[in-house]
C-alpha cells in the first residue's frame, strides 16, 4: 500500500512539475489586449471563436461573458460535422450575432480535429459567409502567438495562438438575417 502510494504520489508529482509558467502565457497575453479593448466593459460583447483552451478561460478569469453563449466553436466550423448538425448550431449563433453584433471577436489558432499547429486560422475558411463578414466589418487588432512551448503532458508542443478583431465602428453592419443566411448557404434545389 505505502509503494502504490509512493509510485502514483511520485508520478504526479513529476507531472505537476513537468507544467510550467509557459501554459499561462497566451492567457496572460489575452488578457493584456482585452483589456486594453475595455476589460470588464466587454462582457456581453465579445465572442470567442475557440475550443475549450484558449480564449474561454481567459474570460472566465476575468468574469466576462460572451455576447451568444456559444463556447466551442468546433461545432460550427468542423470539418467532420454531418451538415444538418452544422447549419443548426450556425444558425443558432448566426441569429446570436444579429441580435447583438460583438465588438470583439478572438480567435483562436485551434483547428478542432485537423490542427496542424502552423496558425493558419483556416477553420474561418469552413464558413465564408462568417469570415466575409469578419473581413467586412472588422479589423484585425492583434495576432499574437506566445513565444515559449508549452508542456501540456509528455514533450513539449506549440502554444495556441490568436486574433483579435474589433467591429469597425458602433454602427457596423449586423449580419444579415435568418432568411437571407439560409439562402446564401445552402444549396439550390434543381
Amino acid at each position: 500500500m505505502i509503494l502504490g502510494i509512493v509510485v502514483v504520489g511520485g508520478g504526479s508529482l513529476a507531472h505537476a512539475l513537468w507544467q510550467d509558467w509557459h501554459n499561462q502565457e497566451f492567457d496572460s497575453m489575452l488578457q493584456r489586449d482585452l483589456d486594453q479593448l475595455g476589460g470588464a466593459r466587454l462582457s456581453g460583447h465579445v465572442q470567442c471563436l475557440d475550443s475549450d483552451d484558449g480564449c474561454i478561460p481567459t474570460l472566465y478569469n476575468m468574469r466576462i461573458v460572451q455576447g451568444t453563449g456559444f463556447l466551442y466553436d468546433c461545432y460550427l466550423l468542423s470539418p467532420d460535422l454531418d451538415n444538418a448538425t452544422e447549419q443548426r448550431y450556425r444558425d443558432r449563433f448566426w441569429e446570436g450575432i444579429s441580435i447583438s453584433p460583438p465588438s470583439v471577436f478572438v480567435v483562436s489558432s485551434n483547428e478542432c480535429s485537423k490542427d496542424d499547429g502552423l496558425y493558419k486560422y483556416a477553420k474561418l475558411d469552413r464558413w465564408p459567409l462568417l469570415n466575409s463578414y469578419l473581413r467586412t466589418n472588422y479589423h484585425l487588432y492583434a495576432e499574437r502567438i506566445p513565444p515559449h512551448l508549452v508542456n501540456w503532458g509528455s514533450s513539449p508542443s506549440r502554444p495556441l495562438g490568436y486574433r483579435i478583431y474589433v467591429r469597425n465602428s458602433l454602427s457596423a453592419m449586423a449580419p444579415p438575417r435568418k432568411e437571407s443566411y439560409a439562402r446564401s448557404t445552402r444549396p439550390k434545389a434543381n
